[in-house]
């Protein structure tokens, strides 16, 4: 029982003041993070942001400047062939050859793990209306995202990794490429980390979140943590816009059709400073703030583009 509880506690991935550059670019810069076994992360960021660079560190696929990568508790640099074989990864180009058919892509990844699930794979391309025997070149870019995943899912991996997946995919594609995320995360036995633009996915499949700008990010946080810590305050439209990006506090400020909502974040006794502050500015007895949903907030701070604390 102690090896088992010794398991359930490792930290499957972590990174410590990680920087990687590409000649004069900064692509990342002292980003840190930890990911405890079973839990999903997110990583939230503009184009550009380093996302992609992140996952590329991860899997040793480019130099990095500076910091500390271990994957399963080993350094990632020097996993074995065995304990690669715990690890799946989905890029955003759902890179598969055009050629090949879905079944001997099936039969491969059989041959290559011992814990493939054929079934599983089977059930995944029955949901998404896909026959084995159609080639990869023949999919739609919706079809050849769910083969990817269910190629990673089936591989039954501790660690997943997944790149975008839902980039570019229509809305019924999307929808049953996270619900197979979502099937294969009941399990604590798979940790998951992923990109994603699409925010509503984000909050629907995370336990934490990090957030990247300009190759920065904050230490992942759990995402009901990240939206306690917020609210949005109704604002009369003719306050001064210039005199509310003085006020500590303030992250964006949304125009809306009958006024302003202005989005606050800091702990309990900060956003209560910051709401007097901003009475103050207004002039007038403002409405009770109200809470704010992960999408509201994710959207501010990717449009204010700083950093979180």
């Amino acid at each position: 029982m102690a090896v088992v509880a010794s398991l359930l506690e490792e930290n499957v991935v972590e990174v410590h003041d990680l920087t990687v550059r590409y000649g004069d670019t900064v692509a990342l810069a002292e980003v840190s993070l930890t990911v405890a076994r079973g839990r999903v992360l997110a990583v939230v960021g503009k184009n550009g942001a380093g996302k992609s660079t992140l996952f590329r560190a991860l899997l040793g696929l480019v130099p990095v400047e500076q910091g500390e990568l271990r994957l399963l508790g080993r350094p990632s640099r020097t996993l074995s062939a065995q304990d690669r074989g715990r690890v799946a990864f989905v890029s955003e180009r759902h890179a598969e050859l055009g050629h090949a058919r879905i079944e001997e892509l099936g039969r491969l990844r059989a041959s290559l793990y011992p814990s493939f699930d054929g079934q599983l794979f089977a059930s995944l391309l029955a949901e998404a209306e896909v026959r084995g025997r159609t080639r990869i070149g023949e999919l739609s870019r919706g079809q050849r995202a769910i083969v990817c995943v269910g190629l990673a899912l089936a591989q039954r991996p501790e660690l997943l990794l997944l790149d975008d997946p839902t980039l570019g995919l229509d809305p019924l594609a999307r929808r049953r490429v996270m619900q197979a995320l979502l099937s294969a995360t009941r399990s604590e036995a798979v940790t998951v980390l992923f990109a994603s633009h699409e925010l509503a996915d984000v909050e629907r499949v995370a336990d934490d979140v990090l957030l990247l700008s300009r190759g920065r990010g904050s230490l992942a946080i759990p995402l009901e943590d990240f939206v306690a810590d917020a609210c949005v305050v109704p604002l009369p439209s003719a306050t001064d816009r210039s005199a509310l990006a003085e006020i500590e506090g303030v992250l964006w400020v949304w125009p809306r059709r009958n006024g302003l909502e202005v989005v606050v974040r800091g702990s309990e006794r900060e956003r209560h400073a910051t709401v007097a502050a901003l009475a103050r500015v207004a002039d007038a007895d403002l409405q009770a703030p109200r809470a704010v949903s992960f999408e509201e907030l994710a959207l501010a701070w990717l449009a204010a583009d700083r950093g979180i604390s």
